[in-house]
């Protein structure tokens, strides 16, 4: 992450990386219907600051991720992330509609929540699937402290054809 990075996080609340990474300079988009933490929402602006702005910000989009629209990201993500509590198959999808609504995303890091450890057969698909959103470079990582969670990893996005 650099500075000049805006993430936004689907299943963001209460806001722990949100702080991490306002910590670090990198403004975000939190998305989660549920509260952030207070802490984080000292940072909070109410709608997109001008890139002149050097203080790292935050907004937060308070519903469910499938109620996301293209006007509340601003076309200025630049990272995609998830740790919703949703199948691999959910927040896979969920990170091509982002990318569809907000092209400027380049990398993404999707938390995968195992609730049936027969879902790890579809690794391949998941792979593909970042492939095909244009991800040239694209890891799976197993937690070694939650082993029903793995962290898949997609970093330098080139635009695909429609």
């Amino acid at each position: 992450f650099t500075p000049r990075d805006i993430v936004v996080e689907l299943g963001c609340a209460p806001g722990g990386v949100l702080l991490a990474l306002l910590r670090r300079g990198i403004s975000c988009i939190g998305v989660d219907p549920a509260r952030l933490a207070p802490i984080v929402m000292t940072s909070a602006v109410p709608e997109f600051p001008p890139p002149s702005r050097r203080e790292p910000w935050v907004i937060h989009c308070r519903k469910p991720a499938a109620l996301v629209g293209k006007k509340d990201l601003g076309g200025v993500a630049t990272w995609f992330m998830s740790d919703m509590n949703q199948s691999p198959a959910v927040a896979i999808k969920e990170c091509g509609r982002f990318i569809r609504m907000c092209p400027s995303i380049r990398s993404a890091l999707i938390t995968l929540k195992l609730t049936d450890l027969t879902e790890s057969a579809e690794k391949p698909l998941w792979l593909q699937s970042l492939r095909d959103m244009g991800f040239r470079t694209v890891r799976l990582q197993q937690f070694s402290v939650h082993h029903r969670e793995l962290a898949l990893l997609g970093l330098d996005r080139v635009d695909t054809k429609p």
